[in-house]
Parts: C-alpha cells; sequence; structure tokens
C-alpha cells in the first residue's frame, strides 16, 4: 500500500510538469486555434535566459521572476510578430509557423549557448521529509505548490478579472466579442505571453532535475500534448486534470507492470489518450462543437 500511494505521489509530481505545458498549449489554442509546436522551444529560451542571469551572479529566484517577465514579452511578441498575419490565412500557415518557431528558437539557443550540457541551480533544497512511511521531497512539494497555483491562478484569471473575462469572450466568439468593445488583438497577445510562462515555468521546474540542453524540452512538449489533448484542448483546467493523470498513470504502469518497465512508460498514457478519445473526442473536459449544416 505505500508503494502505491508513494507511486501516485510521484507521479502526480511528474503531472505538474507536464500540466504546465499542457495548459500553455491550451491558451494558445483557445485563443487562436493553433497548436503551437513551438511551446517547449519558447520555453527552453526562457530557461536558457534563466540559467544566464544565475550565472551572471543573481539569485535564482530573482533570475527565474525576470525570466518569467520575458518570457511574457517573449510570447506576445511572437503572437504580435509572427503569428497574427497568419490569422486569415489557411490554418496550414499557422502549422508551418509555429514548426518554423520551433527549428528557429532551437537553433538560437544552440548558438548563444553552444557546447556541452549545463548544470541548472536548484530550486528546493534536497531535503525529504517521511511521514508514515512516504517520501516528500522538497522539490515534490514545490511541484505540488506550483501545481496548485497554476489551478488558483486559472480560477481567479478568467473568472474574476475583467482580462479574464475579455479573453473567454474573445476565445468562444472573436468576430461577436469585437462588437462588445473587446480588443481581440490585445487577448490575442495576452494569452500567448501568459502560456509562454506557463511554459516557462515547466521548462524551470524540469531544468534542476536533468542537465539543460537544446533537446530538454521535446519531451516535455510530447507530454504537455498528451496532457491538453486528454483534458481537452479547449479547458486549461483540464489540462492540469490531464497532466496529473498521465504522471500518475505512467509511474503506476512503470512499477506494476514489468512488460512496460520504465523503457515504455510513455505508452500507457498513449493508450489511455487514444481510448478517451474514442469515446469522447473532445477529451475529458473538453466542449463538443457544433456545427450548423
Amino acid at each position: 500500500m505505500i508503494l502505491l500511494l508513494q507511486q501516485i505521489i510521484d507521479g502526480a509530481a511528474n503531472g505538474a510538469l507536464y500540466a504546465a505545458m499542457g495548459v500553455a498549449i491550451v491558451l494558445v489554442y483557445r485563443a487562436t486555434g493553433v497548436l503551437n509546436f513551438a511551446q517547449g522551444e519558447m520555453a527552453l529560451v526562457s530557461t536558457f535566459v534563466i540559467w544566464q542571469i544565475s550565472a551572471w551572479g543573481l539569485p535564482i529566484y530573482v533570475a527565474a521572476v525576470i525570466g518569467i517577465a520575458f518570457s511574457f514579452v517573449f510570447g506576445a511578441a511572437i503572437e504580435r510578430g509572427v503569428m497574427r498575419p497568419l490569422r486569415n490565412k489557411p490554418p496550414l500557415a499557422s502549422v508551418l509557423a509555429a514548426l518554423g518557431l520551433f527549428l528557429v528558437c532551437n537553433q538560437v539557443c544552440a548558438l548563444i549557448w553552444p557546447g556541452a550540457q549545463r548544470e541548472f541551480p536548484a530550486l528546493a533544497s534536497p531535503v525529504t521529509f517521511e511521514l508514515a512511511g512516504l517520501r516528500l521531497g522538497a522539490e515534490t512539494i514545490l511541484l505540488f505548490g506550483v501545481l496548485a497555483a497554476q489551478a488558483v491562478f486559472l480560477w481567479l484569471f478568467f473568472r474574476h478579472t475583467t482580462w479574464g473575462l475579455k479573453m473567454r469572450a474573445a476565445a468562444d466568439n472573436a468576430d461577436a466579442a469585437v462588437y462588445i468593445g473587446v480588443d481581440t488583438g490585445r487577448m490575442f497577445m495576452l494569452g500567448w505571453g501568459l502560456a509562454a510562462v506557463f511554459g516557462c515555468l515547466a521548462g524551470l521546474l524540469v531544468a534542476p532535475t536533468i542537465l539543460l540542453t537544446t533537446g530538454m524540452m521535446f519531451p516535455l512538449l510530447i507530454y504537455g500534448l498528451c496532457a491538453a489533448t486528454l483534458g481537452g484542448l479547449t479547458n486549461p483546467f483540464g489540462a492540469i486534470v490531464g497532466g496529473v493523470i498521465i504522471g500518475v498513470v505512467e509511474n503506476l504502469t512503470a512499477t506494476y507492470v514489468p512488460a512496460i518497465g520504465t523503457d515504455l512508460k510513455i505508452a500507457s498514457p498513449l493508450l489511455l489518450i487514444f481510448l478517451v478519445l474514442l469515446l469522447r473526442p473532445q477529451g475529458l473536459f473538453g466542449v463538443k462543437q457544433v456545427v450548423r449544416a
């Protein structure tokens, strides 16, 4: 029983990382209808910026605040300069632009920060607490705290702020939102900026656990896409739940299904998503789209 609970806790902690990336993907998709395949590499740029500021001597949390602010401006600038001119173009144009951004961001990081892998400063002390046989590291507690903060922020922002309500209006029906005075262009910029912040959080949290490299965000992007798809591409809260479910399922199958193990553990959440989408194509918390004939 202790092993089962431990695997659930550890899986949910991993799910917090997937949820952060999933929310970023959902925010962009809900605002503009674009699957931003460059979300992970945009986060990679912000993570390298945070590392560089820390390497210059500033405390890691100060560097993180500066990097998060940078990521918001970076995301908003990409929407304004790259994606907005493609808004009325065929959907394939936006997809190709996102793939192009993926390559550009990755190569920019490789050019500015070439060479070997880098060690990212730890965000939490290596302290482990034990309660009734369960082990909770400081990093795990930090991940749970970030997960809770994401959920609270999204709830407060989208339900209790003017900006959040305007974003929801622009996402639900951009044409109608214009007639009630909503600046949809500004809302789309805000959506991309917030998405970049959530992506940056994912990079900031995963970097201390692995070495900082130009390829570290691609697996997280895949998991984030899975979390967003499972929860529903139109529901940021669904992405949080989807990320946690994927993390828990992945850990449990890797532990209790010897045929899968750690090498094939990604197969279990992919199978789960496949089954869910067969029964509910819009995801667990997505809204079914109704099209008039």
